[in-house]
């Protein structure tokens, strides 16, 4: 059984996978292109870069299963550039898909952990840490980014 800790991580990556495949799905398609309130980028731009932007938690989590040092981090940037860019015409139905299929990949990641791996010692954005430290906002990111989606403007009455 797991520790308390991997299950709430789990009970709340479930809930948050279940909002964010339901925001996907009903967010208006004529506001996809609209500008998001993330930088430069357009509300599907950012939709895929919710969808796919895992590269670091997947690390982390395999790090933890393979009781191996984390591999060293690559140009995120890069990288999340390239993924969002695949997803530059997708429709809502394939962004939802995709972050299904990636939370679920996660998901099965987080199942397999035991209470001594969360010692694991991991480098978040802008602090080091234990990824039991890192399990309680695990999925913050990602509900922080879908705050940042915005819906077309009203129209005037």
């Amino acid at each position: 059984m797991p520790a308390d800790a991997i299950r709430t991580a789990l009970a709340r990556w479930r809930a948050a996978t279940a909002y964010l495949a339901a925001l996907t799905r009903r967010f208006d398609p004529a506001a996809l292109d609209w500008p998001s309130a993330c930088g430069d980028w357009i509300n599907r731009q950012l939709l895929a870069h919710i969808a796919t932007g895992y590269a670091m938690r997947r690390n982390w989590l395999r790090a933890a299963l393979l009781g191996e040092p984390l591999i060293p981090r690559a140009a995120g940037d890069a990288a999340n550039a390239e993924r969002v860019a695949a997803l530059a015409s997708a429709s809502r139905r394939v962004i939802a898909e995709t972050l299904i299929a990636n939370r679920a990949g996660i998901e099965s990641l987080l199942a397999q952990l035991t209470e001594p791996m969360l010692d694991l010692a991991i480098e978040r954005s802008h602090a080091r840490g234990t990824l039991r430290e890192a399990l309680g906002d695990l999925t913050n990111h990602d509900l922080d980014h879908a705050a940042e989606l915005r819906p077309l403007p009203a129209s005037p009455p």
